[in-house]
């Protein structure tokens, strides 16, 4: 547990000096124990650590959201490789309806009452969510992204608007299936540090199996629990994220991107990506000109 003491105090007037909103996707270091008087949704979009908070210790990975209130102490450690997409914002000065939501699962996974039961889950353990609504929230993250930078008007409204979308897809998740033991926590959190880690290799669904300790049909189906996805989905989607990343941030050609991430054939690496992320390699990288420009 957090020990009280003095600790720093990130302020409202110099982290939301435009609007009671505001969004930062970046890489999360080793952090030091802080507090702030705004409200913080965290939304782990890859990599791993540990998040300290006065509830409790909770180790965090991609499809982690949860909710940091005013007030509370928390911290980050042990992090390999994470990074986070932060929401900050001030409830009362959105003036959201948010009450609306009261009766999803999510919603009182991340506004607990403070007055709490005792099978209630603790505050900050948040929730999981499947790949197929973690890709359509890290969207909504981005389309916000896009109006804070550009400012165009009418910027704030649809600031408003994405964020509202995207909480009520939050408080909408809820688990169909009992939640992973212990046991299965740790053999799917071997099985994804290893997949992360060999991305660039051939990957066997055998070998994975084998790291895992189980079958490859029980693999198959604790992947789909925990991420609505297969094994294989999961790594081909890793591959095409950090392959997104060098398109937009490099000037490498196309064929050697696909081939430092794991694919031998650019032409399906092309057709992969414009599913996923509905341009070509080529056009996606038209859309950032400092990278295309370089």
């Amino acid at each position: 547990m957090i020990q009280k003491k003095t600790i720093p105090l990130l302020d409202r007037s110099s982290a939301l000096p435009d609007m009671p909103l505001r969004v930062f996707h970046f890489r999360q270091p080793n952090d030091v124990l802080h507090v702030h008087n705004f409200h913080e949704l965290v939304l782990v979009r890859r990599g791993s650590g540990t998040h300290l908070t006065e509830a409790g210790t909770f180790p965090i990975r991609r499809g982690n959201i949860f909710l940091i209130r005013p007030g509370i102490m928390h911290t980050y450690c042990n992090v390999n490789g994470l990074e986070i997409a932060n929401l900050l914002f001030v409830p009362e000065e959105l003036h959201l309806p948010l009450g609306e939501l009261a009766e999803t699962e999510g919603y009182n996974r991340l506004f607990p009452p403070l007055t709490r039961i005792r099978k209630q889950p603790p505050e900050g353990s948040g929730l999981l969510l499947p790949e197929s609504r973690m890709r359509r929230i890290e969207e909504l993250v981005g389309a916000m992204l896009l109006e804070q930078q550009h400012r165009a008007p009418g910027w704030k409204y649809f600031v408003r608007l994405h964020f509202m979308t995207l909480l009520g897809l939050i408080c909408r998740t809820c688990p169909e299936e009992p939640e992973a033991s212990k046991d299965e926590y740790e053999r799917l959190s071997r099985v994804v540090d290893h997949i992360e880690s060999h991305y660039t290799k051939p990957v066997a669904l055998e070998t994975l199996a084998a790291i895992g300790g189980c079958s490859k049909c029980t693999l198959i189906r604790m992947f789909r629990r925990a991420f609505d996805n297969t094994p294989v989905g999961y790594l081909i989607a890793f591959r095409l994220e950090r392959s997104r990343e060098m398109v937009e941030k490099s000037t490498l050609p196309i064929s050697e991107i696909a081939l430092r991430n794991g694919f031998s054939d650019s032409n399906y690496f092309t057709k992969l990506f414009h599913r996923r992320y509905g341009k070509s390699p080529r056009d996606y990288r038209k859309l950032n000109p400092a990278a295309a420009d370089r």
